[in-house]
C-alpha cells in the first residue's frame, strides 16, 4: 500500500469532528485550569495552586459535567467529555510528578542532561 493511502483518515469528516470535540473539551478544561488557578474555594479557605494538576483535573471533572448538563448530544457531547477527561489524566500525571520524570527521561535518552 502507498505511504500517501494512510493520510486519508485526516480527510475523513468524522474523523475531524470527533477530533474538533475532544479538542475542544480539552481546551475547555485548561481554560478553565487557568481561570481556578490561585482561587480559594470559599467556606473551605483552600487555594487551588496553580499548574499543581489539581487546577487541570478539576477543570476536567468541570467539562465532563459541563458536558452533560449542555444542550450537546451524542458523540459531540462523549468527545468533549474524552477531553475533559484527558485534562484529568494530565492533571493526574502532573500532580504526581509523572511529567517531570517523563521529560527526564527523554532528555537523558536524548544525551541532554
Amino acid at each position: 500500500m502507498e505511504a500517501t493511502a494512510y493520510f486519508d483518515k485526516f480527510a475523513d469528516e468524522q474523523f475531524a469532528k470527533d477530533s474538533a470535540g475532544a479538542l475542544g473539551g480539552l481546551l475547555a478544561a485548561e481554560l478553565i485550569a487557568t481561570g481556578i488557578g490561585g482561587m480559594t474555594v470559599p467556606g473551605i479557605g483552600y487555594t487551588i495552586p496553580r499548574n499543581s494538576g489539581i487546577d487541570q483535573a478539576v477543570g476536567g471533572a468541570s467539562v465532563i459535567v459541563g458536558s452533560e448538563a449542555a444542550p450537546i448530544k451524542g458523540r459531540m457531547k462523549r468527545h468533549a467529555q474524552v477531553g475533559g477527561a484527558i485534562a484529568i489524566g494530565h492533571g493526574i500525571a502532573e500532580r504526581f510528578g509523572v511529567v517531570d520524570q517523563l521529560n527526564t527521561a527523554v532528555a537523558g535518552a536524548a544525551g541532554g542532561n
